[in-house]
């Protein structure tokens, strides 16, 4: 396979979707969010995506892409629209584990409206 864009992008609780283009005979590989493995484990604001070669999948050619920055979507869902991209549904900018607890506060989160 082909490693990443960068060592930077190693996440968890991240989301993404396989995008196809019939036209072009590439599909992408959209990564979105997810928290990094540094410290405290913070939430990424940006995403990757690959571009794949369906004639050679194992080579993957990646970018970095910034999404706004209050963008954030920790533990986030993605239903892909065909042709349009996709939806991103919930989502946190803070990441905590399983009891809802923020990795970096130490402190239970509460919901939003």
């Amino acid at each position: 396979g082909t490693p990443l864009l960068d060592s930077i992008y190693k996440a968890f609780r991240a989301t993404g979707y396989i995008e196809k283009d019939p036209r072009s005979k590439i599909d992408y590989l959209n990564i979105m969010s997810g928290a990094s493995d540094k410290g405290q484990f913070p939430a990424k604001n940006y995403s990757i995506s690959g571009e794949i070669n369906i004639n050679k999948v194992d080579s993957i050619s990646w970018s970095i892409i910034k999404m706004c920055d209050p963008c954030f979507s920790y533990r986030s869902a993605t239903i892909p629209i065909p042709q349009s991209g996709a939806i991103v549904i919930g989502g946190n900018d803070s990441s905590y584990n399983y009891n809802a607890i923020d990795y970096k506060y130490r402190q239970l989160l509460s919901t939003t409206n």
